[in-house]
């Protein structure tokens, strides 16, 4: 079948996993059918780059901690 649409998703920063979008492609899924849409007319791709900036990106923030009374690591975990 062919496609009407491609939606790439792509997740920003943070602690992501594969499979990030997937609640969010169940709840569109709803809402097209809803509709009176056929959502299998959609190709739906997600984008996981976490895991090649993840090591590069702890590194940062052990490097921006060090020698800081602040702990960033937990500061922007938290926000």
């Amino acid at each position: 079948m062919s496609k009407d649409l491609a939606v790439l998703v792509i997740h920003g920063i943070g602690s992501q996993q594969p499979g990030f979008s997937r609640p969010m492609w169940d709840e569109l899924e709803h809402r097209i059918s809803g509709l009176g849409h056929d959502p299998d007319r959609i190709a739906w791709r997600e984008i996981y780059w976490a895991d090649i900036l993840h090591p590069r990106q702890e590194q940062y923030l052990r490097d921006a901690n060090a020698g800081n009374k602040l702990d960033y690591v937990r500061l922007r975990r938290f926000v």
